[in-house]
């Protein structure tokens, strides 16, 4: 089983996609988003290469959480429209680095740049 952590500011911006959720769909949906999220990351720990990654460069992936919905236990159950990618890299044998998330109606590229501040 791989591990990940987070890099930047990507603890924070969890805590504020959360936050958001909560605010705009309740408690539960804020549990299940955050459900998936985990399960996203842990995803991409196990198998950086996974179905759905997509490469930016040779140490930098995008990864739709959407492909990991199936994936969460019920309760606290399925998100319907998740909406974020993630940003991440290998580095180490068994670890992966979250350096962010961004919204999926930016593309990539530029989601990317707004993680790390306009590279």
């Amino acid at each position: 089983m791989g591990k990940w952590q987070f890099a930047g500011t990507a603890r924070e911006q969890v805590t504020a996609i959360i936050r958001r959720s909560e605010l705009d769909w309740g408690a539960p949906a804020a549990d299940r988003y955050l459900a998936l999220l985990l399960t996203a990351m842990q995803d991409v720990a196990d198998d950086p290469q996974r179905p759905g990654s997509r490469q930016i460069d040779p140490n930098l992936l995008v990864y739709h959480i959407r492909h990991s919905r199936n994936r969460v236990p019920d309760p606290p159950g399925r998100v319907r429209s998740p909406r974020h990618y993630l940003v991440y890299g290998p580095i180490g044998p068994d670890l992966v680095s979250i350096y962010g998330l961004f919204f999926d109606r930016i593309p990539p590229r530029i989601g990317v740049r707004r993680v790390f501040g306009e590279l």
